[in-house]
């Protein structure tokens, strides 16, 4: 049996699909399967996976479309490795990662992921001056509280046990694209995390995943919050649970009111209040909705940009 699983779900991706897969491939630690599951892609990523004739390679085509997240799930499923590494098709993995990472997991049984910094990448493979943790705070331990905060755990350099999925079961398919962050969340509630300082990985920035639905994934967002069993929470954890949710209300105000529907902006905003009375961004957004031409909030490009970080 392989130690490690690496599971790549992979969906019309043949444009980066080739570099993922390699990068996997030259890995230093070699006790691995790689098991790739094709969701039904209509261009050529198939024949790029079958291109390859390396042993730890499996390779499962869906018989029809499923999402990323119930093919994640069937991916567990047929997982062999007693550890489980992401890597998704436009995403590369640095030489080192699974020997680093599963270095902490051999050495520290009360560590269930692991997880590290990310070089970020753009179209043509060229990495931006600063890391993804320069724009996010990592920690370790308990992480529970600050992970409701926000996420900071990329997929592409999680490693965690397969066994954790036992005990707080598997991807949630209601969640299209932020099913990674329930999971991480739902591991936090009991078990300690670590993280490696170092890049172990490049997450790749383009036009497919820029245009990323961020409507929609700010309302998975909201909805894994809301539906966290709030009455097991100690006080402190529910105020900063309800601060989170205001926090990610208001971005979709945010959202709206970039797109000049300020009757919603200001509806969203009003809600975000509920949630958290002092939450300084909704209070500015029904202002703004209130008082400014849509011309002056569209010129304030750099303004709105840190709105959305308040």
């Amino acid at each position: 049996m392989p130690k490690l699983t690496v599971l790549m779900p992979v969906y019309n991706g043949e444009k980066f699909l080739k570099e993922a897969i390699e990068s996997i491939l030259n890995q230093t630690f070699e006790d691995f399967e790689f098991l790739i599951i094709d969701d039904k892609s209509q261009d050529g990523s198939k024949d790029i996976v079958l291109s390859f004739r390396d042993k730890r390679i499996r390779f499962i085509q869906n018989e029809r479309n499923l999402g990323q997240t119930q093919t994640l799930n069937k991916g567990v499923g047929y997982s062999l490795g007693q550890y489980i590494a992401r890597i998704d098709q436009d995403d590369r993995a640095l030489p080192q990662r699974f020997n680093k990472e599963i270095n902490i997991l051999d050495k520290f049984d009360e560590i269930s992921l692991v997880y590290s910094d990310s070089f970020i990448i753009d179209e043509e493979g060229k990495r931006r001056d600063k890391t993804l943790f320069d724009y996010v705070k990592p920690s370790r331990s308990f992480i529970f509280e600050n992970l409701l905060r926000r996420n900071f755990i990329t997929g592409n350099t999680a490693l965690f046990r397969k066994n954790i999925f036992t005990e707080i079961g598997m991807y949630n398919s209601n969640y299209a694209i932020a099913a990674e962050y329930d999971v991480f969340l739902r591991l936090a509630r009991a078990h300690k995390v670590d993280f490696i300082k170092e890049p172990l990985a490049e997450y790749r920035l383009h036009p497919a995943n820029k245009s990323a639905d961020t409507e929609k994934a700010t309302q998975e967002i909201i909805a894994i919050l809301i539906n966290l069993d709030a009455d097991s929470l100690e006080k402190n954890q529910k105020k900063i649970l309800n601060k989170a949710i205001s926090w990610h209300i208001a971005s979709l105000g945010i959202h709206y009111l970039s797109r000049g529907n300020r009757k919603l902006c200001k509806a969203k905003a009003k809600e975000a209040l509920k949630a958290d009375f002092f939450n300084a961004k909704a209070i500015i957004e029904i202002f703004l909705a209130t008082f400014f031409p849509q011309a002056f909030i569209d010129s304030l490009r750099s303004f709105k940009k840190g709105l959305r970080s308040i």
